[in-house]
């Protein structure tokens, strides 16, 4: 797994052994982002999450999933006493950048899918983002933007190209009209 600079040192979260209050010591207090929850290895993402500072700050959604609290699937692991590698970082959109990162490194357990770029988020902005954060290269950001923006194309991008059928149009009545 890959993370640039902009983000957060690696931080370790043993369940069951550490106190919840080493988040204080995370730096991440006020400030609004996107976290990301790694396994143990740091080679599986398995849950992101968005912190706004205008409902609550990184430490505070972190605290949450690792109490057991937030996310099922983190919860479940903090009740058998895995261990966590822990990123953030900041961010003015959090709900763009939250939506970036779910697209290119597909955590285990979220359960949600849907894109948050706001209206269409210009592909500009979307790529410089995704550049900042590191997550991934130039063809990839365009690719994860087509299959969130059009979801509709993945679900025909698994069907052999014999057996894809063309949606009806209902307001033409000939051949000729289509």
């Amino acid at each position: 797994m890959f993370f640039n600079s902009i983000w957060s040192a690696p931080l370790l979260f043993k369940g069951g052994s550490d106190k919840i209050d080493i988040i204080n010591s995370w730096s991440c207090k006020d400030r609004s982002g996107v976290y990301a929850i790694c396994d143990q290895y740091d080679s599986q993402v398995l849950y992101v999450g968005k912190a706004e500072n205008t409902s609550c700050d990184i430490s505070n959604r972190l605290k949450d999933h690792l109490n057991g609290l937030g996310n099922k699937g983190i919860g479940d692991l903090v009740g058998h006493k895995q261990a966590f590698i822990v990123r953030w970082v900041e961010s003015q959109n959090p709900a763009l950048t939250e939506s970036i990162v779910i697209a290119a490194l597909l955590p285990l357990f979220n359960q949600r899918s849907q894109w948050y770029g706001g209206d269409r988020v210009a592909t500009e902005a979307y790529i410089r983002e995704f550049e900042r954060l590191g997550v991934g290269s130039y063809e990839l950001a365009l690719d994860k933007l087509h299959h969130f923006i059009y979801p509709e194309k993945l679900a025909d991008q698994d069907t052999p190209l014999w057996e894809r059928t063309n949606p009806s149009n209902y307001n033409r009545d000939s051949y000729r009209e289509r």
